[in-house]
């Protein structure tokens, strides 16, 4: 499984030092829903005590 950000946010921000991506300009509606989703998906996947069923 890959954690990859969306390539589609990536133009809307940029990461710091610390390797985190931050937004940085005003996304779309659809590039936000995908941002959403994603954040979302990392967050149940984190807190999961089983990351191997994703």
């Amino acid at each position: 499984m890959s954690l990859k950000i969306p390539v589609e946010v990536l133009k809307y921000g940029e990461f710091d030092w610390k390797g985190d991506f931050k937004i940085t300009k005003p996304m779309p509606e659809n590039i936000k829903k995908i941002y959403e989703n994603y954040q979302k998906f990392l967050e149940e996947y984190l807190n999961s005590d089983d990351p191997t069923e994703y």
